[in-house]
């Protein structure tokens, strides 16, 4: 296990994941996360752990590291050892070269590939504020907020009310109401440098609008 502050040659073996704001968010211990190497002045491959999954990294064919990381992995699926709030474990790989690497690293289970699409927002593509449909209005998320004044949808609250009380001194978003009910909820997951990813929860009553 590597410990922070993380090294020029970490942030490089991770550096395919640059579009992953969380990714680097760790790496600058903005975002708690773990991270494994085969060798912490020189690695070659890694893994990073953290709520939204596992992030493997780096050459394939390191197979003293594959053996080690099978051994861990294997611990994870079968024991159930949690490092976040539901049953399933996402991986993300650097290179399709991994998948050929899966028949040895996941001997009790095999993933399965889930396709995922990728934005990037660098300029506000319109003008929101004209576009809101009546009776709709758009609320800056933070500790401004009286939250007590509107009702959270089930799907909404169960999304939000864990750490919604922390998010409000320390996060940034937005949310959209129709009259007092929260219709959608849009938060900062993670910031690292001038970036940021976001989560956006909208209730079903709403969705393909």
């Amino acid at each position: 296990e590597v410990r922070e502050p993380f090294s020029p040659e970490i942030h490089t073996l991770f550096k395919s994941y640059d579009y992953q704001v969380s990714v680097s968010s760790v790496l600058h211990v903005n975002l708690q996360g773990t991270v494994f190497v085969d060798d912490p002045s020189k690695p070659r491959t890694g893994i990073m752990m953290k709520p939204e999954g596992l992030f493997i990294a780096g050459n394939p064919e390191n197979q003293a590291f594959n053996k080690q990381l099978h051994t861990y992995l294997e611990k994870l699926i079968k024991k159930g050892v949690p490092i976040r709030d539901t049953d399933d474990l996402w991986f993300y790989i650097d290179r399709h070269q991994w998948e050929n690497q899966f028949p040895r690293l996941f001997t009790s289970r095999t993933p399965f590939r889930v396709g995922r699409l990728h934005f990037s927002i660098k300029l506000p593509a319109r003008d929101w504020r004209n576009l809101l449909p009546k009776g709709y209005q758009i609320y800056r998320a933070d500790e401004n907020l009286d939250c007590s004044a509107f009702y959270f949808p089930e799907d909404i609250r169960e999304w939000v009310e864990g750490n919604l009380d922390e998010y409000l001194k320390r996060g940034f978003g937005a949310t959209m109401t129709y009259g007092d009910k929260v219709v959608c909820w849009c938060t900062a997951d993670c910031a690292s440098g001038d970036h940021c990813e976001i989560g956006i929860i909208t209730t079903n009553d709403e969705r393909r609008k």
